[in-house]
């Protein structure tokens, strides 16, 4: 490798060594301004660089014939070329890089005939060449201003018949597209047939270069696609791909000869965008090789920096984003000092790679600092990017080359060992589970061992289970705790009970055999102990051994336990079959008694079937009983337009809690004395479901009954009434079982003819909201039927209140089932204080969401929870 690389550096030497001498000046000659002797100077021989003091004249185009003539002949200033206009030396003329001028320079020859040439290389921005008074080019367009000019870059050589002793060169330049104005290379001035030499000398080595780096990248961009986790492959390419593209449009200006149309727009972006790339291309580049040498925070800060210049260059016009080299200048020389310190470290670490890599860097580094040097005018030299990268290159492919061959070699390694383990996991896969020696035979051949013996671990005794040779044989059962088989066998038993206890393996080499003793761990204990035996003379028990052993000890474990696992089985089948017989002989006369049982039950089913057809249909019978009952209810209750038509302002809400229910309300209009009295009751019977509808049709009739027939119209009387003939017909004893059937019940009287309203309550309030106000009447605290102590039981003195009634006046009755309703999150009742808020806050709305309010709060608070009680509220507006 050492000679490789004394050879290829030793060549590249040879190589600057010989474009420098092209280059280079053969004499050291003084000029006088505006003129260059050079009458010494042999043409034939070598090449001259015009660098000298030439005469420019600012803001103006002169042609030759303007120099032939002393007449308005303007006074020149004397500028160094190469020079540019904004550099330090001239910021005097211009100020800036932008402007217009003409240079002036007679060269003082040898008085001879011979064909010369001249070789100009990239003038900024456009210019316009004379030689001995001939026009030989326009580059661009030469203009005043922006827009009567055109920009242009080449690299051109112009040859012409010298014919006497004197050669006189003008050449017009105007910039007003780029950071940089004036004639920013030398011009070098030879024979016609070593000028062409030259420039195809330096042209046909940049193009090998360039196909080189370009092949190299492409050629990385390959591997990457092969191998996408091997990000530094695309770095390095694209590393190479924009250093190549670089080259292209410098020095030579190669572009120009493959595009010759291409826009000097495209061009010079061309150039900033593939200079600003391949730099942080590189670092992503190093970075990636050693990722722990290099800052990231920084890489980064720089990568975002330049994607940012670079979308500037792409939008923005040159005479702009020309001004961020300067930046970029402070950027590379960082990025020089992080690359240099970070292939130091790696290299002084002995990282793979690292001194290929910095011996490249070095070159490319000194290479970029050269050229960036020379684009500023500090130093005059020939562009050796290209070069640079080329040794770069080399040196860089060379170390990924042995970074890969040494990853297949170690995916070779891999994939013979993956090999051998999937040959030995088939064993397992294909072997029965009580098999062991197909396992270990095949472990035997793959390792390449001439002998394997198992011994297994069995309730803390030790047995040689198998000992394969050239034929396969086994020892049962063969304690070498107790006997002399391991010896006998020819191993150490010190050693194999040692690896036993320290559960590592141990590998014995001495000159006529290799013996690894390796031990089968199951969780903390060791199971068992395989002994490999090797008598080569070449040792084989390598690392790649012991990872494939252990790569497979879970399975071998596995495969062992099962192995005790299926011995013990078998004796337990064993035992099992007499166990079975015994237990088929009791299970045949369990049979017998099951079968007799099942008769019975059978019998059983078919009467329990009988019985539930029964009950089913008294079920039916009862269900149409309690409908029909339902009915015969709903019919003897008001019918709502009736109500309506007596109270046009009304609500009623009723909702039984079966079908049947045990409350009630009752209405009637009745003529007395030619005024007519609205009567209106709203009754709750005791209990709820078919004894309460029985209740209400009682209560229902002895209303009727007191009311019309007998022309009791006193609220307080007809509740007196009532009670007495509820005493007589009800609350009897029957077969020793008194009865005491009761009904709440609050009436009114309302006389629209005199606005007044009478009512009595046996325990059922009336409510009166006046004003946004409730008043709540109280109702005597005794049912209609409830017997007391020492109290006549016909007799009840039921009171009553006469209200005087006024326009929007609001009366409520109801009965307690909605503030007896169990519900809400402590399941408990909703209490009358709750209801009587709640009437207070509905009373002012339309009955219809009265109505809906009230159904919605019980629905929701009774949740999940059954109806408690027949519910039944009755507004009425006056």
């Amino acid at each position: 490798m050492k000679n490789i690389t004394v050879i290829f550096l030793t060549f590249i030497s040879i190589s600057i060594f010989n474009m420098s001498r092209v280059f280079g000046q053969s004499d050291s000659i003084k000029n006088s301004k505006g003129v260059l002797n050079l009458e010494r100077f042999d043409f034939s021989k070598n090449t001259y660089n015009l660098d000298c003091k030439w005469e420019f004249y600012p803001n103006k185009f002169l042609t030759p014939l303007d120099f032939n003539s002393d007449k308005n002949k303007p006074e020149p200033i004397y500028i160094s070329v190469p020079g540019l206009w904004n550099s330090n030396e001239n910021k005097h003329i211009f100020g800036s890089g932008e402007g217009y001028g003409t240079y002036h320079l007679k060269i003082k020859t040898k008085n001879n005939k011979e064909l010369l040439a001249i070789n100009i290389n990239r003038i900024q921005s456009s210019y316009k060449l004379w030689i001995n008074s001939k026009m030989y080019s326009e580059q661009g367009k030469v203009g005043v201003n922006q827009s009567l000019s055109k920009p242009a870059w080449s690299s051109e050589n112009y040859h012409f018949f010298k014919e006497n002793s004197e050669i006189e060169i003008v050449i017009q330049v105007a910039n007003f597209y780029h950071k940089k104005g004036g004639i920013e290379n030398s011009i070098t001035i030879g024979s016609s047939e070593i000028i062409d030499y030259t420039g195809n000398k330096i042209f046909g080595f940049d193009i090998f270069l360039v196909g080189v780096i370009l092949m190299m990248g492409f050629y990385h961009m390959g591997m990457y696609f092969l191998r996408p986790k091997d990000i530094s492959a695309l770095f390095f390419s694209l590393t190479m791909i924009f250093s190549a593209t670089f080259s292209l449009t410098t020095g030579e200006i190669i572009f120009t000869n493959i595009f010759p149309n291409l826009p000097w727009e495209i061009l010079i972006k061309t150039n900033y965008i593939s200079n600003y790339s391949r730099l942080i291309f590189f670092l992503l580049f190093l970075s990636s090789l050693f990722p722990t040498e290099y800052p990231k925070k920084l890489i980064r800060i720089f990568k975002y920096l330049i994607g940012i210049i670079i979308f500037l260059i792409i939008f923005l016009p040159a005479k702009i984003y020309t001004q961020t080299l300067f930046i970029f200048l402070i950027i590379a020389l960082i990025s020089v000092i992080i690359i240099i310190a970070g292939i130091i470290k790696a290299t002084y670490k002995n990282l793979s790679g690292a001194k290929f890599s910095l011996v490249g860097t070095i070159f490319l580094v000194s290479t970029g600092v050269n050229d960036l040097l020379l684009e500023y005018h500090i130093i005059n030299t020939i562009s050796l990017a290209t070069l640079g990268f080329f040794v770069f290159v080399f040196l860089q492919s060379y170390m990924l080359s042995l970074k890969t061959s040494s990853k297949y070699e170690e995916e070779r390694k891999i994939t013979k060992h993956l090999s051998k383990l999937s040959e030995l996991k088939d064993s397992f896969l294909t072997s029965n589970y009580f098999e062991i020696f197909k396992p270990l035979e095949i472990l035997k051949n793959i390792v390449e061992a001439e002998r394997i013996v198992l011994i297994v671990n069995e309730n803390e005794e030790w047995f040689i289970k198998a000992d394969i040779n050239e034929k396969a044989s086994s020892y049962e059962l063969q304690n070498f705790d107790s006997v002399t088989e391991i010896l006998n066998l020819g191993f150490d038993k010190d050693i194999a009970m040692q690896t036993i206890i320290k559960k590592e393996q141990s590998l014995i080499q001495n000159p006529k055999k290799e013996t690894l003793f390796f031990p089968l761990k199951d969780n903390e204990s060791v199971s068992a102990l395989i002994i490999l035996e090797n008598n080569k003379k070449d040792f084989i028990f390598n690392s790649e051994i012991l990872k494939l052993i252990e790569s497979t000890e879970y399975q071998f474990v596995t495969f062992i336990n099962t192995y005790k696992i299926y011995n013990q089985i078998s004796e337990i089948n064993t035992n099992l079959e007499d166990k079975v017989h015994t237990r088929m002989s009791e299970i045949l006369e369990q049979n017998e008694i099951l079968e007799k049982q099942r008769d019975e039950i059978e019998k059983r089913n078919s009467l329990l079937n009988s019985a539930y057809n029964r009950v089913k249909l008294s079920n039916l019978e009862i269900n149409d009983g309690i409908n029909y009952a339902k009915k015969i209810q709903n019919s003897l209750l008001p019918d709502k337009k009736d109500v309506k038509n007596l109270f046009p302002k009304s609500l009623i809400m009723y909702k039984p809690k079966d079908v049947l229910s045990g409350d009630f309300y009752w209405t009637d209009n009745i003529l007395i004395n030619g005024k007519e009295n609205l009567f209106f009751a709203v009754a709750d019977c005791t209990g709820h479901g078919v004894p309460g509808s029985l209740m209400s049709i009682v209560g229902n009739n002895l209303l009727s009954d007191t009311i019309i027939s007998e022309k009791i119209y006193d609220t307080a009387e007809i509740l007196n009434s009532t009670h007495s003939k509820i005493i007589k017909r009800l609350n009897k004893e029957v077969n020793g079982t008194k009865f005491n059937d009761t009904i709440d019940i609050a009436i009114i009287k309302y006389i629209p003819a005199e606005n007044t309203l009478q009512f009595s309550g046996a325990r059922h309030p009336l409510l009166l909201i006046r004003n946004n106000e409730l008043i709540e009447y109280k109702a005597d605290k005794k049912s209609i039927g409830e017997i007391r102590r020492n109290q006549n039981t016909e007799k009840s003195t039921f009171s009553s209140i006469i209200i005087d009634i006024k326009k929007e006046d609001k009366i409520f009755l109801f009965s307690d089932g909605y503030e007896d309703q169990i519900g809400g999150k402590h399941v408990r009742k909703f209490l009358k204080k709750n209801l009587l808020d709640l009437i207070l806050e509905i009373n002012s709305i339309p009955f219809e969401k009265q109505h809906k309010i009230l159904s919605e709060t019980l629905t929701k608070w009774q949740g999940n929870n059954i109806q408690t009680d027949d519910i039944l509220i009755a507004e009425i507006e006056f």
